[in-house]
């Protein structure tokens, strides 16, 4: 069976003359078909996940694990830790004699290795979202819980899946990212309760797969310029996603998003629980002491329903906290049980994650790719240390992305002291996209820091750990490898 009988191009943005997106109906039919005896998920057999170093893809990889299927791992990264066998490098040769399905990310070429072996022998291969809807639209068919939007997706998946836990909901979790603190690894986790939180991405309109039976959504800005050229067409698709919700299901949306309030207000007709700082159903009234904000008082329509402590830090923090509390509480869960859980949650890798004090010098990294989650963990920072010297490192992530919000970005970086800007990352877009001058052009509009440029790339990490003094505080951000980049400048400081 093969699920790609044209270009990837073609069959990514393909419409009908009535404007019916033809590749999103293919998907389904694939994923509905999928879901029934031909593929049969409660009987473990082999699979191999392409491109398996992908967030979403070891998350998969865990909950397969879990419910007994013999995984192997594929993709250009190694893996060490994996609990399963790992090939690196793409080759047929990679491709198990016993496979019975392969599942790939969409950042892999139609014509890999393995995707092309696989074809000959007429084995079903699915991208991660289909397969994910295929899962868990087959028994026990839990009810899924879709987290939605631009920004905070991963975390607040994680800290409602924390939350059910906690309420011994045993739920199944699809996050994009690995919580800290061991609770469960690699983003995913297999439970026999009867949720399944799943983090949903609007990139290629991949969440209009899902069939949730309840979704947050929790801000929405321009992001992904490929599939949403405009915002007219965002706000279309997220509507669309809301309008997935069953009549006896949940509508959670944030209300301190513009275009989130808009897309409230085109359902009309139908009950949708609102959150955020103010205005909203449910509401978080931070403490006023100085510095980033970690504690706050959750009101419900004027009475405070409780009492919320983070270990986390910032106002992001605090309205992805909310957002999950509203979900499980309006979903049968006690708000002080919930709140506890969120004062224990640890958070996530790669969210304004600390990676130690070294030589005077505290190291942070964040998944920050987009301008308005850079600005709140560089102003999180600066509230946190508000005397320190910021040192900042931004890997763009897709060109498309990077040229159409640069003037957001150049505002966004203009916070830190010290700037690096590296070439861009070019995830998902055709080959041989790189440098071309865009990210160049970003650091000329950038007003106030000073920028720090190495002769090289392979400079780059001797040239900052020269540049840091000590009391700084460093930060590297982006959705690529840019925190290798930081384990290299700290090991290069640690040596001065």
């Amino acid at each position: 069976m093969s699920f790609y009988s044209r270009s990837f191009a073609v069959d990514l943005f393909s419409r009908g003359n009535s404007g019916i997106d033809l590749r999103l109906i293919r998907a389904r039919r694939r994923v509905a078909a999928m879901s029934g005896m031909e593929l049969q998920w409660d009987r473990p057999r082999t699979a191999l996940l392409v491109g398996a170093a992908g967030s979403g893809m070891r998350a998969l990889a865990r909950v397969l694990f879990d419910r007994g299927w013999h995984v192997v791992g594929a993709d250009q990264r190694s893996e060490s830790g994996a609990p399963f066998p790992w090939r690196t490098g793409h080759a047929a040769g990679n491709l198990p004699r016993d496979c019975a399905l392969v599942v790939h990310s969409d950042a892999i070429e139609p014509g890999c290795p393995e995707l092309a072996a696989a074809r000959r022998r007429g084995l079903p291969v699915m991208r991660y979202i289909e397969a994910v809807a295929s899962l868990l639209a087959a028994p026990p068919r839990p009810r899924v819980l879709a987290v939605a939007g631009t920004h905070g997706k991963s975390t607040t998946t994680a800290m409602l899946a924390a939350i059910l836990q906690r309420a011994q909901c045993d739920p199944t979790v699809l996050c994009g990212a690995t919580p800290l603190g061991g609770c469960w690894g690699a983003g995913g986790r297999n439970g026999g309760g009867p949720w399944a939180v799943v983090e949903a991405c609007e990139w290629n309109r991949n969440f209009l797969i899902l069939k949730p039976h309840s979704v947050i959504i929790l801000n929405i800005e321009r992001d992904h310029l490929d599939t949403y050229p405009d915002e007219r067409s965002l706000l279309a698709g997220f509507t669309e996603f809301a309008e997935r919700v069953p009549s006896d299901g949940l509508l959670v949306v944030g209300t301190d998003s513009p275009l989130a309030v808009q897309l409230r207000d085109r359902l009309p007709r139908r009950p949708v629980v609102t959150f955020g700082f103010s205005q909203a159903d449910w509401i978080a009234l931070p403490d006023a002491a100085d510095g980033p904000p970690r504690a706050f008082s959750v009101m419900y329509r004027g009475r405070k329903a409780a009492e919320v402590r983070l270990r986390l830090l910032g106002r992001h923090h605090v309205i992805n906290a909310l957002a999950a509390l509203v979900a499980a509480v309006e979903s049968g869960v006690d708000a002080r049980q919930a709140a506890e859980a969120l004062a224990e949650f640890s958070g996530l890798e790669r969210r304004m994650e600390y990676l130690g004090r070294h030589g005077d010098v505290e190291f942070y990294d964040d998944f920050a790719h987009h301008p308005t989650e850079i600005a709140a963990t560089l102003t999180t920072l600066r509230q946190l240390h508000p005397r320190r010297r910021l040192v900042c490192v931004f890997q763009p992530h897709q060109r498309q992305r990077t040229i159409g919000l640069l003037d957001e970005f150049a505002k966004s970086l203009a916070a830190a002291d010290l700037l690096a800007i590296t070439d861009i990352f070019a995830a998902r877009e055709p080959p041989g996209v790189g440098p071309d001058g865009i990210a160049e052009e970003l650091r000329r509009r950038v007003r106030g820091p000073v920028s720090i440029v190495a002769d090289s790339p392979d400079r780059l990490p001797q040239t900052l750990a020269e540049a840091l003094t000590a009391g700084d505080l460093f930060v590297t951000l982006g959705a690529g490898d840019i925190r290798q980049l930081a384990d290299d400048v700290r090991r290069r400081w640690k040596a001065t």
